[in-house]
């Protein structure tokens, strides 16, 4: 079955490439763009300790974040690494677009970028579900520090209502 299909992908004329090449593009801008939606959520729950203090929760959210970053940055790697392809020259958009276009050249090469391209789309979808599930615990996280801060701020009011309530006649 792989000869049959090396075979077919001997065969894919270089004007059909283009469309390929446009695709695997794509996805190195998808990847990109989800781990800066990760990064932009990291700086964010940094924020929020800075602002409302400690928060276990958040620093186990960031921490999760960062564990997925870089267990998709692994992941990726290995899918390259195991199609031939060095995963150091995938790490800015440039780059990887220079080589993919150098796969290009030869027909193995682009059996090779497709290869990678399908089988890193596939583990992206799965790992985007477990990102969203990710930030959505990171925002629960983040909303729970501002409800206590505000809870706290409110029986600390309350507090302060209650004593001079208590103790304006007396003074």
């Amino acid at each position: 079955m792989y000869q049959n299909m090396y075979q077919n992908t001997l065969g894919i004329p270089i004007q059909a490439w283009s469309g390929i090449a446009a695709r695997l593009t794509s996805l190195v801008s998808t990847i990109q763009n989800t781990q800066g939606i990760v990064n932009a959520t990291v700086n964010s729950i940094t924020d929020m300790q800075t602002t409302y203090g400690n928060g276990n929760l958040l620093s186990n959210q960031q921490q999760n974040l960062v564990n997925w970053n870089k267990g998709l940055n692994n992941q990726i790697g290995a899918a390259l690494q195991q199609l031939g392809l060095n995963a150091n020259n995938f790490s800015t958009t440039q780059s990887a677009l220079q080589q993919i276009q150098l796969a290009s050249q030869t027909a193995a090469g682009r059996l090779q970028a497709i290869q990678a391209g399908n089988q890193i789309a596939g583990m992206m979808v799965n790992e985007t579900q477990a990102l969203h599930g990710t930030i959505i615990a990171a925002e629960q996280a983040r909303l729970n520090a501002i409800a206590k801060q505000e809870n706290e701020k409110y029986q600390d009011e309350l507090l302060y209502r209650n004593f001079f309530r208590n103790h304006s006649g007396q003074y």
